[in-house]
């Protein structure tokens, strides 16, 4: 390594051994591990997928919290799934 060499601050690859490196204030960061970055936020953008509940499976659990109000809990149901 070069004295005056810059490099990525996260994996110590210097300039010439990457395409592009960026500068921070205080940081350089390359090309690769800006990828690598991007993997793991993708990976974990994805395991966040909602599940939605049927009408019916819905009712079921506000019965499980409201006592009467039949009709409501139907209509709250609905709407949600819609």
């Amino acid at each position: 390594m070069k004295k005056n060499a810059t490099q990525c601050s996260f994996c110590g690859r210097e300039e010439d051994q990457v395409e592009k490196l960026v500068s921070g204030p205080n940081a350089f960061i390359c090309d690769k591990c800006i990828g690598l970055c991007l993997n793991i936020i993708e990976k974990k953008t994805t395991k966040h997928e909602l599940t939605i509940l049927k009408p019916k499976e819905t009712k079921h659990k506000l019965d499980d919290y409201i006592i009467g109000q039949e009709n409501a809990k139907r209509t709250i149901s609905v709407a949600v799934y819609n």
